[in-house]
């Protein structure tokens, strides 16, 4: 971009630049001051969010200045939008990135970017470019199925209820459905009913078009939404503010429950739901911390990787000081956000939000990649929900440093086993574990050591990681006293009663999520647990102080340096029993029944040694 005498430097920390757009007709070229001002003296602007899109042929932007007009290019997509932007007769002030910041210094983009947060927040207006559509005919249908669907809001407010509150027992489908809900099939008749265009019209397929826009994708795009006190999206010559919008995709979203038609219906509309903060939902009550907004955010587009962590810096509520540097490659940014956001917190819950990794990057294994969306079970290195509670290691403070160039993550904690055999599964052979999990008639109970009951009992309770998942209720809790009698009688019903069937087929469903790409191990003292497959025999079995998980490590030499591998469940230890098991062999003298001082290790002195491992 050609920027000869375009900018001035910025006089103070809080010094920024405004566009004045000035006025012209439609076929007139784009003419436009920029000025400086100061956030400090709160000025009256507009915001403008869009993508910048392709950068061939940029269009030219004239600017006035002191010393005459300059031009600065600018691209085709932010060219069109200052069109439909521009008044015909007075000045339109304008906040615009590409224009406001030299984007050619480093420099400036680093004092610049932490201000986006609140220069979004300011504005009175966010305005939302969508693009130029050619075809004014299509616009115009999108603009009547929005209106539409904003119209029959109130009736398709009623449908989930309604028509997704019905659940049947189907007996000559239980083997392969169980519970099912009942839909409305004639997805044109529900359409037609309604008033609204059917679903393979021109208008309704644009209007999901629009909904699959890349502004919906984009990292900076997210945190322009996310902060505005006001919004108007625009396409072509028409714009709809941001109830409108919202209104239109829960419609959307209400016909995708009635129907079960996903395919037809698309995520479009969910990803705008997503960029809409509901008006009512303050601020501090969603995605609150920059940890949350990173783990909601990741695998967002944007063409500097880095973007996805200084995109979201003035969005959150609890944010690290995580200084912009764009001379820093992206590696060392994930990493310094990855430890400031550990040391805020005080524990080593950024460990949960690692992704597998098909090939070696240039990024620690301790560091999540945020350039990749995860999937649970598919991509993510946790087995568990974040819902779930375990106490590890107690209340045991995290005691880590990283090296200076934020690579090198120690961490104190302790070597518990070895991996020695693992047997991995993919989902859909994981009914062979039913008869593993039970007594046979003609077999004696052989005990499983570190929790006293047999290990038929223990397996089952390593399979669903100690949950009661098994009763067909998501997150119900831990493993209670009387889960083996329910479990058992599950097994017990399922050929003589139909719901016992049903049950036993929710059973069956709810085992194969839990061990899809996951993976059974044993250890050297004859432990067992689960993580994901990417185990191998050899890896360590620690627990990390401030860490409420065992983590698997894989060892690089001799000297305690590790990489990452997972977090896992090893049964029998999840409550602290490790530690206990640590004192006692340290001091014979303990009492081991004496468990009261796993909730003070936070406060006294460690009454077991402790070794560092290093984390790469």
């Amino acid at each position: 971009m050609a920027k000869f005498c375009v900018y001035k430097e910025l006089s103070s920390p809080t010094s920024m630049r405004l566009v004045r757009l000035l006025p012209g007709a439609t076929g007139d070229p784009l003419r436009c001051k920029i000025i400086t001002s100061d956030l400090e003296l709160k000025p009256d602007f507009e915001a403008v969010s869009y993508v910048w899109g392709t950068e061939n042929a940029m269009p030219m932007l004239n600017i006035d200045t002191e010393a005459g007009e300059r031009r600065l290019e600018i691209t085709q997509n932010l060219a069109a939008g200052l069109r439909r932007f521009r008044y015909s007769s007075s000045i339109r002030t304008l906040w615009v990135d590409s224009i406001c910041i030299d984007q050619s210094s480093n420099e400036e983009k680093t004092l610049q970017v932490p201000m986006m947060g609140t220069i979004y927040r300011q504005a009175t207006r966010v305005l939302i470019w969508l693009g130029e559509e050619p075809n004014q005919s299509k616009v115009a249908g999108i603009d009547l199925c929005i209106t539409r669907l904003n119209t029959k809001w109130p009736n398709l407010s009623k449908f989930p209820n309604k028509l997704m509150g019905i659940i049947d027992l189907l007996p000559n489908e239980m083997e392969n459905s169980g519970w099912r809900r009942t839909y409305h099939h004639d997805v044109d008749e529900l359409h037609s009913s309604l008033g609204i265009p059917l679903l393979r019209s021109p208008e309704f397929q644009a209007t999901l078009e629009l909904l699959r826009n890349p502004w919906f994708a984009r990292a900076w795009t997210w945190q322009e939404s996310f902060v505005a006190r006001d919004r108007l999206f625009y396409r072509s010559g028409f714009s709809w503010p941001t109830e409108q919008m919202m209104l239109a995709c829960k419609s959307i979203n209400a016909l995708y429950y009635a129907t079960g038609r996903s395919d037809d219906y698309g995520l479009g509309y969910y990803y705008c739901l997503r960029m809409l903060r509901e008006p009512w939902v303050p601020l501090d009550k969603k995605y609150k911390t920059l940890l949350d907004l990173l783990e909601q955010r990741r695998g967002s587009g944007c063409k500097d990787a880095r973007d996805l962590v200084y995109s979201l810096i003035g969005a959150a509520m609890e944010c690290p000081h995580i200084p912009v540097d764009y001379n820093e490659p992206f590696e060392t940014v994930f990493a310094r956000t990855a430890w400031e956001i550990t040391t805020q917190r005080g524990d080593l819950r950024i460990l949960r939000h690692l992704e597998r990794r098909n090939s070696p990057l240039n990024l620690p294994t301790w560091v999540p990649d945020w350039r990749v969306k995860v999937w649970r079970h598919m991509d993510s290195l946790t087995v568990f929900d974040e819902t779930l509670q375990y106490r590890a290691t107690g209340s045991s403070c995290m005691l880590a440093r990283v090296s200076s160039d934020h690579r090198l993550l120690s961490v104190t904690g302790l070597l518990l086993d070895r991996i020695v055999a693992i047997r991995s599964y993919t989902g859909n052979d994981t009914a062979e574990l039913i008869p593993l999990m039970f007594i046979h008639q003609d077999q004696e109970p052989v005990l499983y050591p570190p929790s006293s009951e047999p290990w038929q009992h223990a397996l089952r309770r390593v399979c669903f990681l100690d949950t009661t998942d098994f009763e067909g209720v998501p997150a119900q809790g831990r493993w209670e006293p009387n889960s083996h009698a329910k479990f058992e009688q599950i097994f017990q019903n399922y050929e003589s009663q139909e719901e016992g069937r049903i049950r036993f087929e929710s059973l069956l469903r709810a085992l194969r999520v839990y061990m899809t790409n996951r993976a059974i191990f044993v250890t050297e003292q004859g432990r067992i647990g689960m993580a994901v497959n990417t185990i191998q025999p050899g890896d360590s079995v620690t627990l990390l102080l401030g860490h409420d998980l065992p983590v698997i490590l894989r060892s690089m030499n001799e000297s305690g340096h590790f990489r990452y591998v997972a977090d896992c469940y090893m049964h029998g230890f999840m409550d602290g029993e490790a530690l206990i098991e640590a004192r006692k062999a340290a001091d014979p003298t303990y009492d081991p029944e004496d468990e009261s001082w796993l909730e003070k290790l936070h406060e006294i002195k460690l009454p077991f040694p402790v070794k560092d491992f290093h984390i790469h």
